[in-house]
């Protein structure tokens, strides 16, 4: 789906939700400053996440009409099945060591390089980070857009959780 993110429009409540509709999201992660604070439903309710910025809907509504352009170019590139390159630092005591590239589709690569870290959670200053911080950020926003039982399985592989 080729789509001009410029020419999208979202100034009020009806046109986010008929935006997430529109793009058939159930709900949208909302960022502040960089840090993820909850969701908006397409029925414009907030749902809080682990952070409390906000106290109410009007407040949630506000931050998600000011980044649903961003997350919609986000999505289609999660959705899209183009092939891509993206370089990723390895970090070693917080140091970069080496540079891999990964090749695929967004979705395939921000999952390698979630698999990756999660791999490396116990070994302190370890981990992938992506060279454009653009695309750190894309990755935030991909593991809140999949959904929770994928996590899961990217998390835990093929283990058992009791």
């Amino acid at each position: 789906m080729n789509v001009d993110i410029k020419n999208i429009k979202c100034e009020n409540r009806e046109e986010l939700k008929y935006l997430l509709t529109f793009y058939e999201l159930d709900k949208m992660p909302i960022f502040y400053d960089d840090i993820f604070v909850g969701y908006v439903t397409k029925e414009l309710r907030y749902g809080r996440g682990e952070c409390r910025c906000f106290d109410c809907d009007k407040t949630a509504i506000r931050y998600a009409i000011l980044q649903i352009k961003d997350y919609i170019s986000a999505v289609l590139k999660f959705r899209s099945d183009d092939i891509i390159s993206l370089i990723v630092e390895r970090y070693s005591d917080y140091k970069v060591i080496s540079e891999e590239t990964f090749k695929g589709t967004y979705d395939k690569i921000f999952e390698q390089v979630e698999y990756a870290n999660d791999h490396l959670r116990y070994c302190n200053g370890s981990y992938y980070k992506f060279k454009d911080e653009k695309n750190n950020k894309l990755s935030m926003l991909w593991y809140e857009f999949i959904p929770k039982n994928r996590r899961m399985d990217i998390y835990y592989g093929s283990g058992t959780v009791d």
